[in-house]
């Protein structure tokens, strides 16, 4: 039995439902209606079909009658859904030519549609996603230029701190310089003034009647409080201008020779000092810390006043990378709004008498501290005693 031909089609029509038919029957998808097509009718040149056509080596015409006078042309399908194609169809088509109708006419048309739908989803998505990309674009530009312009500030910003932090930094050493200078060129003068005065009162003291010997006297409290005054600036100054000079110390020989200093007023002021058993060794300037603590123990004896319990505390506790060192009084205590400003130069609490302080004790204190790394506060309630802490790095 002679086997059946594959049936001569022509498409009309050059759209991507042209296309995908022609894909469909070069892969041999359709092998219960076997056909081959053998030219393509499209008004459009540009249209996705017709150019898949002349691809393939099909015949391709924009003439609907040249189409149809093509030799053995079996069947034609139509696939623009314009009216004005099917009647030219109609009206051109010799007699051996016949729409293709039916499930054929059917699958084929539905594969067209199913196609446009396909293409016409996907141009959208792309216009989607090209409209989402250019927003995108445009806030990425806005950010970036937002971002731009923060960063410009940032840096004037960090410029201008870095400036006033440097001038700040250079008036600082010539404020120390300069307390450094007057200092020391006033200290001269202020001993040869209380050196002159006792000489005086020793000397000519039996001449001079009872207000000349208190105006004597007057002048030498003064000259010594001068001469108090000064070191003290000196003191604060050299915290300053001098760097530290660390070495291991036992903190428990640094506390044993500061309180041996002060035996002579702990004993006038009825005052014990304990020193906790778990003092460590640390690394320090000992003469430094020598003076925080001699400070330190001299401030806890003023704050006592009054009160019964004459004991100051010096203890100390591990924080993994510091040491804490702790004073702790019994005595009149600190309303908490003078916390930070007891640290501050001059600066002297009214509930205390405290005639020969300088109100530098304490400011020296916390620049020493600092200037070993460390931190200085103070715990205390008005008439619970107070707790002055202050911590050291175990790493310099």
């Amino acid at each position: 039995m002679e086997e059946a031909q594959p049936l001569s089609v022509a498409i009309v029509g050059g759209g991507p439902g042209c296309k995908a038919i022609m894909e469909i029957i070069f892969a041999e998808k359709l092998n219960e209606l076997p056909m081959r097509v053998v030219g393509v009718a499209c008004t459009n040149p540009a249209a996705v079909g017709y150019r898949y056509a002349q691809e393939m080596g099909i015949y391709t015409t924009k003439d609907y009658g040249e189409l149809f006078h093509i030799k053995d042309l079996n069947m034609v399908i139509e696939l623009t859904g314009r009216d004005d194609v099917a009647n030219e169809i109609c009206r051109t088509k010799p007699d051996h030519v016949r729409l293709m109708d039916h499930v054929a006419a059917r699958l084929f048309w539905d594969i067209f549609q199913i196609q446009e739908k396909r293409i016409t989803e996907q141009e959208r998505a792309e216009k989607l996603l090209l409209e989402a990309h250019d927003q995108l674009e445009k806030r990425v530009e806005e950010r970036t230029r937002d971002l731009s312009e923060s960063n410009t500030r940032l840096r004037q910003e960090i410029a201008e701190r870095k400036r006033v932090e440097e001038e700040l930094r250079m008036k600082n050493e010539e404020l120390e310089h300069f307390v450094h200078f007057v200092s020391h060129e006033l200290k001269t003068p202020v001993i040869g003034i209380g050196g002159f005065s006792s000489r005086l009162l020793k000397k000519y003291g039996d001449k001079l009647d009872y207000k000349g010997l208190g105006y004597l006297e007057q002048i030498q409290t003064n000259a010594s409080r001068m001469e108090m005054l000064i070191s003290d600036l000196l003191r604060l100054s050299a915290t300053g201008r001098v760097p530290c000079v660390c070495e291991d110390a036992p903190s428990v020989d640094i506390v044993g020779n500061v309180v041996s200093g002060l035996r002579s007023y702990l004993e006038e002021k009825g005052v014990q000092v304990v020193v906790s058993d778990n003092l460590p060794t640390i690394c320090c300037d000992e003469k430094r810390i020598s003076q925080v603590l001699e400070n330190l123990l001299v401030n806890a004896i003023k704050f006592l006043g009054e009160t019964k319990d004459r004991t100051i505390i010096v203890g100390y506790g591990d924080k993994k990378e510091f040491h804490q060192f702790y004073v702790k009084d019994h005595g009149i205590g600190i309303d908490p709004k003078y916390h930070r400003q007891i640290f501050e130069m001059f600066h002297r609490l009214e509930d205390i008498e405290d005639d020969g302080g300088t109100g530098l004790g304490l400011a020296i204190v916390k620049k020493i501290v600092e200037n070993h790394g460390g931190k200085i506060w103070v715990e205390s309630e008005k008439g619970k005693g107070a707790t002055f802490f202050f911590t050291l790095p175990k790493e310099p």
